[in-house]
């Protein structure tokens, strides 16, 4: 298993809002773990045409996201991570309110990037 170091382009409250935070993941997956601040709304599930990404810089799709505790898991459509890849997640609210990222109290999560470096 290898691990996944986050570092966050925070704005306001997006993916927990404070500073860095780590998680690990298998190198060779396409799941990537977001660990949030706090615990998330676990349903209904945010919709996965939410997020984009981009695997070195190249785009990636993401074919679902999973709403766990504090555990936002965002998993690509193809391609497994390979060490020293960066991984850009960016999160923008669709118009539906019942599918967007939100806390457990229901504060809904601003739209904002997140990434992640293979280790």
């Amino acid at each position: 298993m290898g691990s996944y170091v986050m570092r966050a382009g925070w704005f306001g409250w997006v993916f927990g809002g404070r500073g860095s935070t780590s998680g690990t993941a298998p190198v060779g997956g396409v799941a990537v773990p977001i660990t949030m601040e706090r615990a998330l709304r676990n349903t209904p599930q945010p919709a996965a045409a939410q997020f984009t990404a981009t695997v070195a810089g190249v785009a990636r799709g993401v074919a679902s996201v999973n709403a766990s505790g504090s555990v936002l898991t965002v998993t690509l459509a193809a391609g497994n991570l390979t060490v020293g890849q960066v991984v850009v997640i960016t999160y923008a609210p669709g118009v539906t309110v019942n599918t967007r990222l939100a806390y457990s109290d229901g504060q809904e999560v601003r739209a904002g990037t997140f990434t992640v470096t293979a280790a």
